[in-house]
């Protein structure tokens, strides 16, 4: 059981420095005090560092700037990982914020649950200015009533974590370093779905608890156009839905499924595929490029252009499908 743990906070900054006093503010004050923080810096081409080095708290025990950069928002977490001290790890995103009661929430639910290996929050979207978009954005928010929440982490899983990534904003996690440690490398070549993955081998340990605080806004979540998490070219869409597929399919071997949900998810991915690419896209090298996975090394090119033109008959009129 853990009493008065130390949470290590990771900042990972890239080119955020229009944000960063906030974020830091809200490190710094949060009401639990036993905290170290590790700030990162990937090479921002702004002011970042300047607003860095202007933070001396004593908190503040590593200061880790690479001179180039590594294309990664994991090797980061990786990097902060590696130093980190606590018995608990919060990835401070640093174009995000906090409440100043967020860590004191949030630690509270590890000490009264002793399985728990990851608890999260409720989030509040805003966009770069810092105005609110909406309610919470994960998938399971109606199934939770804005409740708190418990749970045995296998069945979290099949309940919310195969049909996406319900835990969709780091900055709201905080989680046992030892798990990190043990799980993050193997998202370090994931670009837009390794939080996902890394959250799944969190919860697939034995006996892993989930816990999920759903009363009250503790943290924002900043919807930037520099953001991984926004789709804005073919190859972004086309790389996101391919780690989508091997997240789900790793994630559908480890629970042991049958063969007939894995055909039910095999047909949900083609038609995300199918949906997401024009006519004009679907007839790039790159459409072929789901069939490199291991979720489809059984499905040829043929078959995949027929349920191709299969879903955008049925889905959309064939001119709409044009997109040209």
């Amino acid at each position: 059981m853990l009493v008065n743990p130390l949470v290590s906070i990771v900042v990972p900054n890239y080119n955020h420095a229009k944000y960063l006093s906030q974020r830091l503010d809200s490190v710094f004050n949060q009401t639990y005090k036993n905290f170290e923080v590790i700030l990162l810096d990937d090479l921002s081409r702004d002011n970042s560092i300047e607003i860095l080095d202007s933070y001396q708290d004593e908190s503040i025990t590593h200061r880790i700037y690479n001179k180039e950069n590594s294309g990664s928002t994991f090797k980061q977490w990786k990097k902060g990982l590696e130093v980190a001290k606590g018995e608990l790890v919060w990835i401070a995103e640093s174009d995000d914020w906090a409440e100043v009661t967020f860590l004191e929430k949030m630690v509270q639910a590890f000490l009264e649950n002793e399985n728990v290996v990851l608890v999260y929050t409720d989030l509040c979207n805003v966009d770069e200015n810092g105005y609110e978009l909406g309610e919470g954005l994960h998938y399971n928010y109606d199934a939770f009533g804005k409740e708190n929440y418990y749970e045995k982490g296998v069945e979290y899983i099949k309940n919310f974590m195969l049909i996406g990534n319900s835990i969709v904003n780091a900055s709201g996690v905080v989680f046992k370093k030892e798990l990190g440690i043990k799980h993050i490398d193997k998202v370090l070549n994931y670009r837009m779905a390794g939080d996902w993955l890394f959250w799944n081998n969190l919860l697939l340990e034995e006996n892993a608890h989930v816990y999920f605080r759903g009363k009250e806004k503790l943290n924002y979540f900043r919807h930037s156009l520099q953001s991984t998490r926004n789709y804005l070219t073919i190859e972004k869409k086309e790389r996101g839905l391919i780690e989508k597929v091997d997240v789900i399919f790793f994630t559908i071997k480890m629970l042991e499924l049958e063969n007939e949900k894995l055909e039910v998810k095999k047909r949900e991915m083609l038609d995300w595929w199918s949906k997401d690419h024009s006519i004009k896209e679907a007839l790039r090298d790159s459409f072929r490029s789901v069939l490199t996975t291991e979720m489809f090394q059984d499905v040829n090119a043929i078959s995949l252009y027929k349920h191709y033109i299969k879903y955008k008959i049925k889905n959309i009129s064939l001119i709409k499908a044009l997109r040209i």
